[in-house]
């Protein structure tokens, strides 16, 4: 009898050691596999494309389903020196330049506040339908800038628009960048926004 039981109490031990390995196996490869997972979804960054102005000595990086646009001879005369557009959701993103604040100098104060009071002041007259539903005051590329966000009328008249402009002074130069989207839309694209933005910088 003592036999039996010796006989089956090894097997026993045995089975519950061979239970134990496979259980701190398995945890082993969940976990290795777990950690690669994440690496992908997180640690690899969507393919993007850079784009440098030497001129403007600015750079920024974008996702790949944005394509350049051209600019028109009217978007350079206004200062506009880069264009990106996405489909499905649509979406458009660009970057105005203004050197040379003229009058703007001879009123005194900060220039940032300046700007902010022109955009307050042609904004409402410039977009039909306008509503300002966020100001903030922000840092991008190590300047102070404004951050400020509304919604117009569409030229189709029935399209609402949203649009996020920050604007900030560097080396006596504005610069301006837009963000827009349908007003249904922009939530859905708002990171992909925040990150072109947030890889802004100047090349000095």
């Amino acid at each position: 009898m003592q036999k039996i039981i010796h006989f089956f109490g090894w097997r026993y031990f045995l089975l519950i050691k061979i239970c134990f390995v496979i259980i701190i196996s398995s945890t082993i490869f969940l976990s290795i596999q777990y950690f690669f997972n994440t690496k992908q979804l997180i640690g690899v960054p969507e393919t993007l494309s850079v784009y440098t102005n030497p001129v403007q000595g600015v750079e920024i990086a974008y996702p790949k389903k944005y394509v350049r646009s051209t600019l028109t001879t009217e978007d350079t005369q206004a200062g506009i020196f880069f264009r990106i557009t996405r489909d499905v959701p649509a979406a458009m993103f660009s970057i105005r330049y203004q050197k040379g604040f003229g009058a703007m100098k001879l009123l005194g104060g900060s220039t940032l506040e300046t700007f902010t009071e022109e955009v307050n002041r042609r904004y409402p007259e410039r977009f039909p339908e306008y509503k300002k539903e966020r100001y903030e005051r922000i840092v991008l590329a190590n300047e102070n800038a404004v951050l400020i966000e509304f919604s117009y009328l569409g030229k189709d008249n029935v399209t609402r628009i949203k649009q996020r402009l920050i604007f900030f002074i560097h080396n006596n130069a504005a610069y301006f960048l837009s963000s827009q989207a349908k007003v249904e839309d922009f939530n859905v694209i708002e990171k992909e926004f925040t990150k072109i933005v947030g890889s802004f910088a100047f090349l000095d």
